[in-house]
Protein backbone atom coordinates (compact mmCIF):
# COMPACT_ATOMS: atom_id res chain seq x y z
CA UNK A 1 0.00 0.00 0.00
CA UNK A 2 1.06 3.56 -0.41
CA UNK A 3 0.97 6.02 2.48
CA UNK A 4 -0.06 8.81 0.16
CA UNK A 5 -3.66 9.79 -0.55
CA UNK A 6 -4.64 8.70 -4.07
CA UNK A 7 -8.25 8.81 -5.34
CA UNK A 8 -7.95 5.36 -6.97
CA UNK A 9 -7.31 3.81 -3.55
CA UNK A 10 -9.50 5.58 -1.06
CA UNK A 11 -12.95 4.63 -2.39
CA UNK A 12 -12.19 0.99 -3.21
CA UNK A 13 -13.26 -1.60 -0.58
CA UNK A 14 -11.34 -4.87 -0.80
CA UNK A 15 -11.52 -8.37 0.63
CA UNK A 16 -8.74 -9.77 2.89
CA UNK A 17 -8.52 -13.45 3.87
CA UNK A 18 -5.86 -15.94 4.98
CA UNK A 19 -4.25 -18.09 2.28
CA UNK A 20 -3.49 -21.70 3.22
CA UNK A 21 -1.59 -24.36 1.32
CA UNK A 22 -3.83 -27.09 -0.18
CA UNK A 23 -2.96 -30.73 -0.94
CA UNK A 24 -1.11 -29.59 -4.06
CA UNK A 25 0.89 -26.98 -2.12
CA UNK A 26 -1.07 -24.17 -3.79
CA UNK A 27 -1.88 -21.18 -1.62
CA UNK A 28 -5.58 -20.44 -1.73
CA UNK A 29 -8.25 -18.79 0.47
CA UNK A 30 -11.55 -20.30 1.58
CA UNK A 31 -14.56 -19.64 -0.61
CA UNK A 32 -15.90 -16.20 0.41
CA UNK A 33 -19.50 -15.85 1.51
CA UNK A 34 -19.64 -12.15 0.64
CA UNK A 35 -18.18 -9.78 -1.92
CA UNK A 36 -16.81 -6.32 -1.02
CA UNK A 37 -20.04 -4.75 -2.32
CA UNK A 38 -22.15 -6.63 0.22
CA UNK A 39 -19.76 -7.33 3.10
CA UNK A 40 -21.74 -5.60 5.87
CA UNK A 41 -25.10 -7.11 4.92
CA UNK A 42 -26.57 -10.40 6.13
CA UNK A 43 -27.61 -11.84 2.76
CA UNK A 44 -24.89 -14.09 1.37
CA UNK A 45 -23.54 -13.51 -2.12
CA UNK A 46 -23.33 -15.96 -5.01
CA UNK A 47 -19.58 -16.08 -5.53
CA UNK A 48 -17.84 -18.12 -8.19
CA UNK A 49 -14.10 -18.66 -8.58
CA UNK A 50 -12.75 -17.14 -11.80
CA UNK A 51 -9.12 -18.26 -11.59
CA UNK A 52 -5.90 -16.55 -10.59
CA UNK A 53 -4.25 -13.20 -11.11
CA UNK A 54 -0.45 -13.16 -11.26
CA UNK A 55 1.32 -10.20 -9.67
CA UNK A 56 4.53 -8.56 -10.90
CA UNK A 57 5.00 -7.26 -7.38
CA UNK A 58 3.30 -7.96 -4.09
CA UNK A 59 3.00 -11.10 -1.97
CA UNK A 60 4.91 -13.30 -4.44
CA UNK A 61 2.14 -15.72 -5.46
CA UNK A 62 -1.00 -15.56 -7.67
CA UNK A 63 -4.12 -14.12 -6.05
CA UNK A 64 -7.56 -15.69 -6.18
CA UNK A 65 -10.14 -13.90 -8.36
CA UNK A 66 -13.88 -14.28 -7.87
CA UNK A 67 -17.11 -13.04 -9.38
CA UNK A 68 -20.23 -12.21 -7.40
CA UNK A 69 -23.16 -13.24 -9.61
CA UNK A 70 -25.62 -11.43 -7.36
CA UNK A 71 -23.91 -8.04 -7.56
CA UNK A 72 -22.19 -8.56 -10.92
CA UNK A 73 -18.81 -7.70 -9.55
CA UNK A 74 -15.36 -9.21 -10.02
CA UNK A 75 -13.02 -9.00 -7.04
CA UNK A 76 -9.64 -10.22 -5.82
CA UNK A 77 -9.00 -11.76 -2.41
CA UNK A 78 -5.86 -10.28 -0.85
CA UNK A 79 -3.76 -12.02 1.82
CA UNK A 80 -3.35 -10.36 5.24
CA UNK A 81 -1.34 -7.15 5.08
CA UNK A 82 -1.97 -6.57 1.36
CA UNK A 83 -4.44 -4.64 -0.75
CA UNK A 84 -5.04 -3.21 -4.25
CA UNK A 85 -2.00 -1.87 -6.13
CA UNK A 86 0.40 -2.76 -3.31
CA UNK A 87 4.14 -2.90 -3.92
CA UNK A 88 4.88 -3.58 -0.25
CA UNK A 89 2.90 -5.06 2.62
CA UNK A 90 1.79 -2.96 5.54
CA UNK A 91 3.47 -5.57 7.77
CA UNK A 92 5.55 -8.56 6.67
CA UNK A 93 3.29 -11.45 7.69
CA UNK A 94 2.82 -14.97 6.36
CA UNK A 95 0.02 -15.70 3.82
CA UNK A 96 -2.14 -17.14 6.60
CA UNK A 97 -1.70 -13.97 8.68
CA UNK A 98 0.75 -15.37 11.23
CA UNK A 99 4.17 -13.91 12.01
CA UNK A 100 6.43 -14.68 9.07
CA UNK A 101 9.69 -14.64 11.00
CA UNK A 102 8.78 -14.72 14.67
CA UNK A 103 12.42 -14.85 15.78
CA UNK A 104 13.45 -11.69 13.96
CA UNK A 105 13.65 -8.24 15.43
CA UNK A 106 10.25 -6.78 14.61
CA UNK A 107 11.67 -3.40 13.58
CA UNK A 108 14.10 -5.02 11.13
CA UNK A 109 11.22 -7.03 9.66
CA UNK A 110 9.39 -3.78 8.86
CA UNK A 111 11.96 -3.08 6.15
CA UNK A 112 9.78 -5.15 3.82
CA UNK A 113 6.70 -3.07 4.61
CA UNK A 114 5.30 0.34 3.73
CA UNK A 115 6.98 1.61 6.90
CA UNK A 116 10.42 1.00 5.37
CA UNK A 117 10.80 4.65 4.35
CA UNK A 118 10.86 5.66 8.03
CA UNK A 119 12.97 2.69 9.15
CA UNK A 120 15.59 3.45 6.48
CA UNK A 121 15.58 7.11 7.53
CA UNK A 122 16.16 6.13 11.16
CA UNK A 123 19.27 4.22 10.06
CA UNK A 124 20.37 7.23 7.97
CA UNK A 125 19.66 5.36 4.73
CA UNK A 126 18.63 7.87 2.10
CA UNK A 127 16.86 6.66 -1.03
CA UNK A 128 18.47 7.73 -4.35
CA UNK A 129 17.68 11.14 -5.80
CA UNK A 130 16.86 9.60 -9.19
CA UNK A 131 15.31 6.29 -10.20
CA UNK A 132 17.78 3.57 -11.11
CA UNK A 133 17.58 -0.08 -12.11
CA UNK A 134 19.95 -1.63 -9.55
CA UNK A 135 19.14 -3.24 -6.22
CA UNK A 136 17.48 -0.12 -4.72
CA UNK A 137 13.91 -0.54 -5.93
CA UNK A 138 11.91 1.09 -3.12
CA UNK A 139 11.73 4.49 -4.76
CA UNK A 140 13.48 7.83 -4.84
CA UNK A 141 14.20 10.28 -2.03
CA UNK A 142 11.15 12.39 -2.89
CA UNK A 143 8.99 9.28 -2.44
CA UNK A 144 10.73 8.43 0.83
CA UNK A 145 9.96 11.88 2.27
CA UNK A 146 6.33 11.67 1.10
CA UNK A 147 5.91 8.26 2.71
CA UNK A 148 7.43 9.47 5.98
CA UNK A 149 4.91 12.32 6.04
CA UNK A 150 2.13 9.81 5.42
CA UNK A 151 3.35 7.51 8.21
CA UNK A 152 3.32 10.45 10.65
CA UNK A 153 -0.35 10.98 9.80
CA UNK A 154 -1.09 7.24 9.87
CA UNK A 155 0.26 6.93 13.42
CA UNK A 156 -1.33 10.15 14.63
CA UNK A 157 1.97 11.91 15.40
CA UNK A 158 2.00 14.55 12.69
CA UNK A 159 1.77 17.88 14.57
CA UNK A 160 -1.27 18.99 12.56
CA UNK A 161 -3.47 15.88 13.00
CA UNK A 162 -6.67 16.23 14.99
CA UNK A 163 -7.28 14.99 18.50
CA UNK A 164 -9.91 12.64 17.09
CA UNK A 165 -7.29 11.06 14.84
CA UNK A 166 -5.00 10.38 17.80
CA UNK A 167 -7.90 8.86 19.72
CA UNK A 168 -8.55 6.52 16.78
CA UNK A 169 -4.87 5.44 16.79
CA UNK A 170 -4.97 4.86 20.55
CA UNK A 171 -8.14 2.78 20.30
CA UNK A 172 -6.82 0.78 17.33
CA UNK A 173 -3.19 0.15 18.29
CA UNK A 174 -3.30 0.56 22.05
CA UNK A 175 -0.63 3.27 22.11
CA UNK A 176 -1.31 5.64 25.04
CA UNK A 177 -2.67 9.02 23.99
CA UNK A 178 -0.03 10.76 26.11
CA UNK A 179 2.71 8.97 24.12
CA UNK A 180 1.25 10.21 20.84
CA UNK A 181 1.05 13.78 22.19
CA UNK A 182 4.63 13.67 23.44
CA UNK A 183 5.96 12.28 20.15
CA UNK A 184 4.03 14.86 18.11
CA UNK A 185 5.46 17.66 20.30
CA UNK A 186 9.01 16.38 19.80
CA UNK A 187 8.46 16.31 16.04
CA UNK A 188 6.97 19.81 16.10
CA UNK A 189 9.68 21.35 18.29
CA UNK A 190 12.68 19.24 17.22
CA UNK A 191 14.93 19.34 14.14
CA UNK A 192 12.94 19.38 10.91
CA UNK A 193 14.62 16.57 9.01
CA UNK A 194 13.58 13.32 7.36
CA UNK A 195 16.05 11.38 9.51
CA UNK A 196 14.75 12.79 12.81
CA UNK A 197 11.19 12.00 11.78
CA UNK A 198 12.32 8.45 10.99
CA UNK A 199 13.88 8.13 14.43
CA UNK A 200 10.68 9.30 16.14
CA UNK A 201 8.59 6.85 14.12
CA UNK A 202 10.93 3.95 14.92
CA UNK A 203 10.91 4.84 18.63
CA UNK A 204 7.11 4.77 18.64
CA UNK A 205 7.00 1.43 16.78
CA UNK A 206 9.40 -0.07 19.33
CA UNK A 207 6.93 0.66 22.10
CA UNK A 208 4.42 -1.65 20.45
CA UNK A 209 6.74 -4.15 18.65
CA UNK A 210 4.44 -4.65 15.62
CA UNK A 211 3.39 -8.25 15.00
CA UNK A 212 0.90 -10.06 12.79
CA UNK A 213 -1.99 -9.10 15.08
CA UNK A 214 -1.44 -5.46 14.10
CA UNK A 215 -1.78 -6.13 10.37
CA UNK A 216 -5.55 -5.63 10.24
CA UNK A 217 -5.29 -2.68 12.64
CA UNK A 218 -2.89 -0.84 10.36
CA UNK A 219 -5.16 -1.51 7.38
CA UNK A 220 -8.10 -0.03 9.28
CA UNK A 221 -6.00 3.00 10.28
CA UNK A 222 -4.96 3.59 6.69
CA UNK A 223 -8.56 3.43 5.55
CA UNK A 224 -9.64 5.93 8.21
CA UNK A 225 -6.89 8.28 6.99
CA UNK A 226 -8.10 7.86 3.37
CA UNK A 227 -4.88 6.25 2.14
CA UNK A 228 -6.84 3.29 0.75
CA UNK A 229 -10.32 1.80 0.77
CA UNK A 230 -12.19 -0.11 3.46
CA UNK A 231 -10.63 -3.54 4.17
CA UNK A 232 -13.18 -6.35 4.59
CA UNK A 233 -11.57 -9.10 6.68
CA UNK A 234 -12.73 -12.69 6.31
CA UNK A 235 -11.90 -15.42 8.88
Amino acid sequence: MSVAVKPVYKDLPFLVAPYHSDEHSILRPKSPEYCPENFLNTDKCQNKSKGWRPRKCGPGFPLSVWCCLKHRRFFTIYPPGWGPYDRAAILDVAPDGSDFNSGEDKIEALNDSILSAAIDAAFDKKWPEEARSDEYDKGVFKTQKRHISGILKLLGIAPDVTEKRREIVTATLGIPLTTLHKTAEMIRDGPKSWRENGLQIMALLKTMQPTSRHSASFQILGSSAFFWGQPCHCP
